[in-house]
């Protein structure tokens, strides 16, 4: 037999190996379940010492009261262990250099923006300075917790001097509704106008 035949043949014999056993190796995939889901009660991503830097999970915050729902939230941490952003159902919220780790209270430290849905579902909207300094977009709720939102507006409310002021409309004692503007220049001078008046001073702050 010629050296050209048997290599012919040899490379035959390889060909067919290779392919049986690919229809073997895809057969076989085929016939293993694929999991339809993938479960678990907490993703976390680490670095390769094991410093915590993103979970996606329930609320690990420990001052959290034993007796409220810790709802699911995604979080991504810095290298202080301070969440710096959190996402879940009801909100979003950034939080700046200011914020403190899980293990120390957070009390101290406000989101710097957040995105929220009041209890009635209607989104606001808030951005706060460093200093205290805030801007509040969206709905306007009063202190009774379930009552609809008193109105829509923007606001503006600074620390110190403690000036402020107000766009939008909101729902008076009566029923009825009623747009405006009001400014407060934080040292007891205040004036309003409703829409189409013009600016009136309110008395004086004491």
């Amino acid at each position: 037999m010629s050296r050209l035949n048997l290599s012919i043949r040899r490379n035959a014999v390889v060909g067919v190996v290779a392919a049986v056993c690919g229809y073997l190796g895809g057969a076989l995939h085929d016939a293993i379940d694929k999991p339809a889901a993938i479960r678990a009660q907490r993703f976390e991503l680490v670095e390769p010492s094991g410093r915590l830097l993103s979970y996606w999970g329930p609320d690990r915050n420990p001052w959290i009261p034993p007796t409220a729902p810790k709802g699911t939230v995604l979080v991504f941490l810095d290298p202080r262990g301070a969440r710096r952003f959190q996402a879940g159902a009801d909100g979003m919220a950034l939080y700046g250099p200011d914020a403190t780790p899980d293990s120390t209270p957070r009390n101290a430290a406000q989101p710097r923006a957040s995105l929220q849905l009041g209890w009635t579902g209607s989104p606001v909207f808030q951005m706060r300075g460093g200093y205290g300094d805030r801007m509040l977009l969206g709905a306007q709720y009063g202190d009774v917790y379930g009552e609809r939102e008193l109105g829509w507006g923007l606001s503006f409310k600074a620390l110190q001097p403690p000036a402020a002021a107000w766009m939008g409309y909101s729902r008076w004692w009566d029923g009825t509704y009623h747009s405006g503007v009001a400014v407060d220049d934080g040292a007891g001078r205040r004036w309003t106008a409703e829409a189409g008046g013009p600016f009136k001073p309110l008395p004086r702050k004491p």
